[in-house]
């Protein structure tokens, strides 16, 4: 994967509620040019993955790189992203968010991520809003998986993604390069994104436990260490989510940590829906 990046195309998912003139405009400035750019209409919402794939078929660029529509790139973003992937021979490259809203932006400051590039063992790259792979990697997941994105997770598709790149033996990069994000999500929106997100961990843990020698999906708690998880582990896990997180002070308010404390509760309950009902597998999950 040493052949440096020639051509870039950008894939942006939209369900139509956005204007997305600053977007459009912010991906013009880049430093590195865009030869390709795809915004996908959702308004049916079939789903981020399922926009995201029909933008790589409708693209013929060596670099694919994806925004959400509701992220503004600085205007090195795609230069970051691509010379990162040169540099390190990589199959792909991504960061994080600068988040707008309050609430969002301290969630986010509990994440920790780095301030420096480096290789990702841990699932530190995957953000579908700020994320490039090199298309040979992509069509050799699908000739292997059947799929891209895989377009049985309704969230998290981008997690998965990352963690098959890795887990097939590629290099993902770090890049702290933050793209603007405009989201609001608070009260009963960010408690149901919560249980939805519960739902993609737990694609993502029974896609684990099929690969018996995984690399950790993500960051969290369940792949603490390596392997199916011990009752320790869950321990763990149950404190966190049922009892904690005990974190009043990350929180400009008391109001916001409510809504995260209970938020966690609500992505332990998608978790466990997740586990029973197994709506990735029965439409093709397995990675």
């Amino acid at each position: 994967m040493s052949v440096p990046v020639a051509t870039i195309a950008v894939i942006v998912p939209t369900v139509g509620n956005r204007d997305l003139t600053g977007l459009k405009e912010a991906i013009r400035r880049q430093t590195q040019p865009a030869d390709e750019v795809f915004v996908i209409d959702d308004r049916t919402r079939r789903g981020s993955a399922w926009a995201r794939n029909r933008g790589i078929e409708r693209s013929s660029a060596e670099l694919l790189a994806f925004l959400d529509d509701d992220c503004i790139p600085p205007p090195q973003w795609l230069e970051s992203l691509a010379a990162a992937i040169d540099r390190h021979g990589a199959a792909g490259a991504g960061g994080t968010y600068d988040e707008e809203d309050p609430f969002l932006r301290a969630r986010r400051r509990r994440q920790n991520y780095p301030d420096a590039e480096l290789i990702d063992h841990a699932g530190l790259v995957g953000a579908g809003g700020n994320v490039a792979y090199r298309r040979a990697v992509l069509e050799q997941l699908r000739e292997r998986d059947g799929h891209y994105f895989n377009e049985a997770f309704r969230i998290s598709q981008d997690k998965e993604l990352a963690w098959r790149v890795r887990m097939r033996g590629w290099t993902l990069v770090f890049v702290p390069v933050k793209v603007r994000h405009s989201k609001r999500c608070a009260g009963w929106a960010y408690l149901h994104q919560q249980f939805g997100r519960g739902i993609g961990i737990a694609g993502l843990y029974c896609a684990a436990r099929r690969d018996h020698d995984s690399v950790a999906p993500d960051r969290g708690l369940l792949w603490a260490r390596r392997g199916t998880p011990g009752l320790a582990t869950w321990l763990r896990v149950f404190i966190s989510k049922a009892l904690g997180p005990f974190d009043r002070g990350s929180f400009q308010s008391t109001s916001h940590y409510l809504v995260f404390w209970i938020g966690e509760k609500c992505q332990g309950l998608g978790f466990l829906w997740g586990l029973v009902s197994q709506p990735f597998a029965r439409r093709g999950g397995n990675p």
